[in-house]
C-alpha cells in the first residue's frame, strides 16, 4: 500500500476520535469491569452498628487492624446493612481483623480479632461511644430504673455512680459516666420495666475509658400462693410493691374464684414487701399487709382481710420481746377459718412497747411472731394482761427418702386448738424441695405431713411442751 493511501484512510475517521490502539484497551477495561475484574475485586465489608441511644456513626476514620498491626482503612458509600448500620469495604484477604474507630468511638469491649473474608456476606460488630455503659433488657423487655454503685473495697466501695441516661429508640439503654468516676468495677442495680427486679451484675470497666455493656437477666423468683382470710369473700385486685436493694417494682393481679391471688414469678431478692387490696386497680386500697422478704420464701402467705370498722384500734401490751427491735408478725384466726393469716395494717408504739391493730371483734386468737419470740393470746384472755412472748421451739422436719430431682412436696403443719386443727403463715410449706427443713412453732399439740397434688403422706403427732424445746421428726412422702 502507498504512502497516499495510508494517509487517505486516516482521514476517513472523524477528528476528535481516539486512535483504534485505545479504543481496543477502552473496551477491554470495560469487559473486565463487567465480570469481576481487577476493579471489582471482592472487598471485606463490614456493617458498623451503633445503638440507637448515639446516632449515626462517623463516616471516616474506621480501619480494619490485622494480626500483624498494620491497618487497612475503610470506606462507605452510604450503603445501609440488614442491622441499620453503614457498610465499609477494605480490599485485604482473608485474615483476622480488629475494628478500630475514629476518635471516642470503638467496638463495645474494645477491640477482638474477628475472622473476616472476602466475598462473603457483612461481619456486623455493634460500636460505641468511651465512658458508656450499654444496659441490654432481654427480648420483649425494657430497661426500668438503673442504678449504678462503685463495687470493690475501701471508702469508695459502694458509692453511687453518676450518670448521664440516654434511651434509645431500640430498647437499650446508654448510661454516660464522667471520666473522673470511670472504674475500676460496678455493681448495676436494674429493674426490667416496672414489675420486675433484673438479676444484680458486677461489670468490670476497661482502664482506658473503651465503652462496654452489660445484658440484664430477670433476679431468682419463686411461685407464691396468696390466700386471704376468709376464703371466698374478699374481692378486687391484689397489689404487689417489691423492695429491693435500690427501688421498688410493682404489679397486679386480679383475685380468682377461690378469693386469693397466684404470682408465678414473685421476687426471691426482695428485702421487703408490700400487698395491698382494692376493689379495683387504681382505686384507694382497703388493707395493706407489710412483710418481710423471708416470709414468701415458702411460697405461703396468708392475709387476713376484716373490713372496714367504725370501731378504734386494738391495743396489745407485749412483754418478754422487744417489739420495736425487729419485723413482727401479728396473724388472727376467727372462728371456723382453717387457719391464721396475717393483719393488716399493724403499727408499733415503741414508747409503750405495744402493737397498735385493726379493731378485732367477736371471737378471734392471736398469734404473734418476732425475731426473739412468739406467743399466742385469746379474745377470751385477759385485755389487761400483756401478751407473753416465749422463745419457739424448733422443729428438724426430715424427709424419708429425700425428694426427688426436679420435684416439690408441700408440707402441712397444723396446731391442734380448742377450736380446732389450724395451720398458719410460715406452718405451710409449699416449696420442699429438699430432703430437711425447719420450723419455728409456739409450745403447743401438732400434726404434719408431706403432700403432692392429690397424694398425702400419714400424719405425724408432734408435741412441744416447753420453750425453746428442740425436737425433730420424719415424714414418709406422699403416697
Amino acid at each position: 500500500m502507498s504512502r497516499r493511501a495510508s494517509r487517505s484512510r486516516a482521514r476517513i475517521a472523524p477528528p476528535g476520535l481516539p486512535p483504534v490502539a485505545t479504543l481496543v484497551a477502552l473496551v477491554a477495561l470495560l469487559l473486565a469491569t463487567a465480570c469481576g475484574g481487577p476493579e471489582a475485586r471482592p472487598a471485606i465489608v463490614v456493617e458498623v452498628v451503633p445503638f440507637a441511644s448515639d446516632g449515626e456513626v462517623p463516616r471516616e476514620g474506621w480501619r480494619l487492624k490485622g494480626e500483624d498491626a498494620k491497618e487497612i482503612p475503610l470506606a462507605t458509600a452510604g450503603e445501609v446493612g440488614a442491622h441499620r448500620g453503614l457498610l465499609f469495604r477494605a480490599p485485604a484477604p482473608s485474615g483476622r481483623y480488629a475494628l478500630m474507630g475514629p476518635a471516642t468511638w470503638s467496638l463495645v469491649g474494645g477491640p477482638v480479632l474477628v475472622a473476616m473474608q472476602p466475598g462473603t456476606p457483612p461481619t456486623a460488630l455493634g460500636v460505641g461511644v468511651a465512658h458508656t455503659v450499654y444496659v441490654l433488657p432481654p427480648e420483649g423487655r425494657t430497661v426500668g430504673q438503673v442504678v449504678l454503685r462503685a463495687a470493690g473495697l475501701g471508702t469508695d466501695a459502694s458509692r453511687p455512680v453518676p450518670v448521664s441516661r440516654v434511651d434509645g429508640a431500640d430498647g437499650r439503654v446508654a448510661l454516660r459516666i464522667p471520666p473522673e468516676h470511670w472504674g475500676p468495677a460496678l455493681l448495676v442495680h436494674a429493674a426490667l420495666g416496672t414489675d420486675t427486679l433484673a438479676r444484680v451484675e458486677r461489670l468490670n470497666l476497661p482502664k482506658d475509658g473503651t465503652c462496654t455493656g452489660v445484658a440484664l437477666g430477670a433476679g431468682p423468683t419463686l411461685p407464691v400462693r396468696v390466700t386471704v382470710l376468709p376464703e371466698g369473700e374478699a374481692k378486687g385486685v391484689l397489689t404487689l410493691v417489691a423492695h429491693g436493694e435500690e427501688f421498688s417494682v410493682r404489679r397486679e393481679v386480679p383475685l380468682d374464684a377461690a378469693g386469693g391471688a397466684s404470682f408465678d414469678t414473685f421476687p426471691e431478692t426482695s428485702r421487703g414487701f408490700e400487698l395491698s387490696l382494692a376493689s379495683a386497680s387504681g382505686t384507694p386500697a382497703t388493707a395493706t399487709w407489710r412483710l418481710s422478704g423471708a416470709d414468701a420464701a415458702r411460697g405461703d402467705l396468708r392475709l387476713a382481710h376484716l373490713g372496714r370498722s367504725a370501731a378504734g384500734p386494738f391495743r396489745l401490751k407485749v412483754s418478754g420481746g422487744d417489739v420495736a427491735a425487729g419485723a413482727v408478725t401479728v396473724q388472727v384466726r376467727r372462728p371456723r377459718w382453717p387457719s391464721y393469716a396475717v393483719l393488716p395494717d399493724v403499727a408499733v408504739d415503741a414508747e409503750r412497747g405495744t402493737l397498735v391493730l385493726p379493731n378485732l371483734s367477736g371471737d378471734w386468737r392471736l398469734l404473734v411472731a418476732t425475731a426473739e419470740g412468739v406467743g399466742t393470746r385469746g379474745s377470751a384472755d385477759d385485755p389487761d394482761e400483756p401478751l407473753a412472748l416465749a422463745r419457739p421451739c424448733r422443729v428438724q422436719v426430715a424427709v424419708e427418702g429425700g425428694v426427688p430431682r426436679g420435684r416439690r412436696y408441700e408440707l402441712e403443719c397444723v396446731r391442734v386448738e380448742p377450736e380446732g386443727e389450724a395451720t398458719a403463715q410460715g406452718w405451710y410449706d409449699r416449696l420442699v424441695g429438699r430432703a430437711d427443713l425447719e420450723l419455728l412453732l409456739p409450745v403447743g399439740r401438732y400434726r404434719l405431713r408431706l403432700r403432692e397434688g392429690a397424694r398425702v403422706g400419714p400424719w405425724n403427732e408432734l408435741s412441744l411442751e416447753a420453750p425453746s424445746t428442740r425436737a425433730s421428726i420424719r415424714l414418709s412422702a406422699p403416697r
